[in-house]
């Protein structure tokens, strides 16, 4: 077990999250709602819309990069296009050519975080450290969303958000090289096939697993917990910037404090996660985490006072922790050998199912309730809890082995 390695592979963690707080919670709906005056819709539907697409592609590339043995390769390529996109938005300041560059950003970030870098993961430490290393990941990774805070406010005017697209590139390029440079794919056993042939080969495999996948009813219903918790906690990620200025009254010089509070509560938590979950195991680690969703989210949807947000924030820091924490082992316990990747990307398109209901659902409960001002936000944080709790429950369906031959 190579610590270098260990390391190099966490500080893609950090990388990937400067992206994910800078950009998708928090700066691309501000720039699309605040600066450009466009409505909510004009950031969820592109966000829709790019995972619509990783749906289709996210299983396909999983199966592929298992054939292949190149998940490295696979995660600098989907990496760099995403960095190069993000840069892409604050150059040409455009809207309707943000929100294009925004959704093919975006789907490029889904298959490189979710499939190619955690399917790393058995490569770099046996099987009964992952927990701990999985915490060191997403350790860093707060410590990621700090830094790349902290940066762009030296950038960042009020209400002016275009030049925060090129500097979070930019960090999410250094810090992931590390990963790139040090954490490298085998060589082949033998010689590798051609591509197409390849792909051709993987193609019907898909079909085949997506069949081993309807038949098998412990896997359906992990895949089904997952689409439903993440989609909940995915809803509260791509519309906390939104929810904290117009609900929660946060100024923009407020909000990156706010976040920077709860990341450090996340950071110091992640640790403590990675000890639970080697003790008590990763699926009740997890159920314990949803369970906490759904108490903080219902309080959220209830509280009034600002000083109480600040308190809540933290809390919500420490649940983020204990989900990617705990998840990861757990997906990696329930893959079939050498398989990992495609597990992944089966976990990333019921990641991406549930992603794509909570948009609508969003949208559709903040349009039905418009007249009830800005109590349609605190109905529309109610829905993400119940989602959770439906996860909950589901999850507590799946056995602790194998779920597929």
């Amino acid at each position: 077990m190579s610590k270098s390695k260990i390391i190099s592979w966490a500080f893609y963690d950090l990388a990937n999250t400067i992206f994910a707080t800078n950009i998708i919670s928090l700066y691309f709906p501000l720039w699309v709602t605040v600066q450009k005056n466009a409505p909510d819709r004009f950031y969820i539907l592109p966000y829709y819309m790019s995972m619509v697409l990783a749906a289709f592609v996210l299983p396909f590339f999983g199966i592929l990069s298992d054939s292949l043995k190149k998940h490295s390769l696979f995660l600098v390529i989907f990496t760099s296009a995403c960095v190069f996109l993000t840069a892409l938005i604050g150059v040409l300041n455009n809207l309707f050519a943000g929100i294009v560059l925004f959704c093919f950003a975006n789907l490029f970030n889904q298959a490189a975080g979710n499939v190619f870098y955690p399917a790393l993961l058995p490569k770099i430490c046996p099987e009964n450290k992952i927990p701990r290393v999985s915490a060191l990941g997403v350790g860093l990774g707060y410590i990621g969303t700090i830094v790349g805070l902290f940066i762009v406010s030296l950038f960042l005017k009020e209400s002016d958000y275009s030049a925060i697209f090129l500097p979070t590139a930019a960090m999410f390029f250094l810090f992931a090289l590390p990963c790139f440079l040090f954490v490298r794919d085998e060589p082949p056993a033998q010689e590798a096939s051609s591509f197409n042939s390849v792909a051709r080969q993987e193609i019907k495999k898909l079909f085949s697993s997506l069949r081993e996948v309807r038949e098998n009813k412990p896997a359906l219903m992990f895949f089904g917990s997952i689409m439903l918790a993440i989609n909940g906690i995915n809803g509260v990620l791509l519309n906390m910037g939104v929810y904290g200025k117009k609900v929660m009254g946060f100024l923009d010089s407020e909000l990156p404090i706010f976040i920077a509070i709860s990341t450090i509560f996340a950071f110091s938590s992640s640790f403590v996660f990675g000890y639970i979950t080697e003790k008590i195991r990763p699926k009740r680690t997890l159920s314990l985490v949803l369970v906490g969703w759904v108490l903080v989210l219902t309080i959220v949807s209830l509280v009034h006072t600002k000083f109480l947000y600040w308190i809540l924030g933290p809390i919500i820091g420490i649940l983020l922790a204990g989900t990617w924490v705990s998840s990861r082992p757990l997906i990696i316990g329930l893959a079939p050998e050498q398989r990992a990747g495609e597990f992944f990307g089966f976990t990333g398109l019921a990641s991406i199912a549930g992603a794509l209901l909570s948009p609508p659902i969003w949208l559709l409960v903040i349009t039905i309730l418009e007249p009830l001002g800005l109590v349609k936000y605190r109905i529309a944080i109610l829905s993400l809890a119940f989602m959770i709790a439906c996860g909950f429950f589901t999850l507590q369906r799946v056995p602790e082995r194998k779920l597929m031959g």
